[in-house]
């Protein structure tokens, strides 16, 4: 869990869970500006941060950076919280990395089996158009014809 400040995008402060996940301290994590996390530019970033302001709420998927350099895909959720010294984003961050690459596997997984059912098709219509050419028996209590 992250608070940030919505006007200039500045860590007020992290969750032990935040800093693990990072890899920062508290300290290091509140000297921070959430676009030095995000993948993203700071303009879109800024338009994020604006949109929560206007609609009092905000989710929506991206990719931050760790302290190893390691990009993880998140979802983000988050929502402005009153305080006495102001508006405050609170931000609650879900790591999906292994989520999306498992959805990739299962799109990669689909259209090879797509492409395998496409190709027996193929087959079974070449068989189909050489059976084609033999005669089916007209009265159907005559039987079916087999090869």
């Amino acid at each position: 869990m992250l608070l940030i400040d919505p006007a200039s995008g500045l860590i007020l402060d992290a969750n032990p869970a935040a800093c693990a996940y990072y890899g920062h301290t508290a300290e290091e994590l509140r000297e921070m500006c959430i676009w030095q996390l995000e993948e993203g530019s700071r303009e879109q970033m800024a338009q994020a941060l604006a949109k929560a302001i206007l609609d009092h709420k905000l989710s929506y998927s991206g990719r931050h950076r760790l302290r190893s350099g390691e990009l993880r895909e998140v979802e983000i959720r988050a929502g402005l919280v009153e305080t006495i010294e102001g508006q405050v984003l609170y931000c609650v961050i879900h790591d999906v990395t292994e989520r999306t690459r498992a959805e990739e596997n299962l799109r990669h997984a689909k259209e090879s089996a797509e492409s395998l059912n496409s190709n027996w098709k193929m087959r079974l219509l070449k068989q189909t158009n050489w059976q084609s050419k033999r005669s089916w028996p007209t009265n159907p209590k005559a039987g079916f014809w087999l090869p």
